[in-house]
């Protein structure tokens, strides 16, 4: 069964998801906990400070084929902060388009829960989970095959990643980005 509005009523009321992570069904599990660890990691570590939850099974007889599905969203306060990694422009207070800043948020225009889009909070932890790098990893945990240098881009390893995004109006998926071809 394709991923449907059935199985998103299974993450916490908390949680505001904003990227659907797949998986591969047959994903080794030290892998999946390699990277959801790397993703939930604070940026200052060099993880992507991230939320991700893993996405209920279904309901009743209504079960999803693939068991490797995660939300991702992010904290308010981490948006905006990748909204200032990204370079966002938004309008000022005087009407000219500026780089977004944390440190002057409030003289932004309409500065408030809604300033940021649905597509700019997507691009965001797009951007952000495109950005993390290995550390001192030599490969993906349990894929020896997949080999990772310091400081390169760790997107472009794990097999069958991919991302689909959400629609909180009508809570349905759309492809957003295939970062690997599996």
């Amino acid at each position: 069964m394709p991923f449907s509005e059935f199985t998103l009523m299974t993450y916490s009321s908390a949680f505001s998801p904003l990227v659907v992570l797949e998986l591969l069904p047959d994903t080794k599990q030290e892998a999946i906990t390699w990277l959801l660890g790397r993703i939930r990691e604070p940026q200052e570590t060099g993880g992507a400070g991230l939320l991700v939850e893993q996405l209920g099974p279904g309901l009743g007889a209504v079960e999803k084929e693939n068991p490797n599905l995660f939300l991702v969203g992010a904290s308010r306060e981490r948006l905006l902060s990748g909204a200032e990694d990204v370079g966002l422009f938004k309008e000022y207070s005087d009407g000219s388009m500026r780089g977004f800043t944390c440190s002057n948020k409030q003289h932004f225009k309409d500065f408030q829960d809604g300033f940021l889009s649905m597509a700019e909070c997507q691009h965001i932890i797009k951007h952000e989970l495109d950005t993390l790098r290995a550390k001192d990893e030599t490969h993906v945990p349990g894929y020896s095959h997949a080999k990772l240098y310091p400081g390169k881009s760790i997107s472009e390893c794990p097999p069958g990643l991919r991302f689909l995004s959400l629609s909180r109006k009508h809570q349905t998926h759309a492809a957003l980005l295939a970062l690997i071809g599996g």
